[in-house]
C-alpha cells in the first residue's frame, strides 16, 4: 500500500529510556507531553494536568477497565482543540484520569513525566501512521 506522504502532518517522535515513545503536541494552546499508546482505546491527559490545558469533565467520575484488572476511575471531558505548530489537528474529548504511577513508574526508570496519553480513538480519527525509523507520526491532513 502506497501512501502519499504530502497528505499527512509529520510531527517527530522522542524515545524514552524506557523505550516508549512520546510527541509533543498542544492542548487548548498548552504544549504537553504524550505517549503514544496504540493499545489504550481512548486518549486521557492526567487529572491533575487537566487544569493546565483548560479542559473541563462534563460528568462525574466513572469506572474504565485498562489492560490490567484494576478498575481506572476517568472524568470524561468536553472536547479540546489539538495543535502541533502551524497545523490544527482537530478536537478530541480526553479522558482525565491519574497518572501518578505510570509517571512514578516512568521515573523510576529515569523518564520524565508525561502529560497524557494519545490513544487508538486519536490514531483512528488522523489515520495516523507511527515509523520507528526514522521516529514519526504521521497524521492525515
Amino acid at each position: 500500500m502506497k501512501f502519499n506522504l504530502q497528505a499527512y502532518i509529520k510531527i517527530p517522535l522522542f524515545e524514552m529510556p524506557t523505550g516508549h515513545h512520546y510527541a509533543e503536541i498542544r492542548v487548548n494552546g498548552m504544549l504537553g507531553t504524550f505517549l503514544l499508546d496504540t493499545g489504550a482505546s481512548k486518549s486521557c491527559v492526567g487529572v491533575e494536568e487537566s487544569p493546565q490545558f483548560s479542559i473541563i469533565p462534563k460528568e462525574g467520575p466513572r469506572e474504565a477497565a485498562g489492560a490490567g484488572s484494576e478498575k481506572l476511575v476517568v472524568h470524561p471531558s468536553e472536547k479540546s482543540s489539538l495543535s502541533y505548530e502551524k497545523h490544527q489537528l482537530g478536537k478530541l474529548n480526553f479522558l482525565l484520569l491519574d497518572l501518578s504511577a505510570i509517571n512514578a513508574s516512568l521515573a523510576n526508570e529515569g523518564a520524565d513525566a508525561i502529560d497524557g496519553i494519545l490513544g487508538a480513538d486519536f490514531f483512528y480519527k488522523k489515520k495516523a501512521i507511527i515509523c520507528y525509523q526514522p521516529a514519526v507520526l504521521y497524521l492525515k491532513k
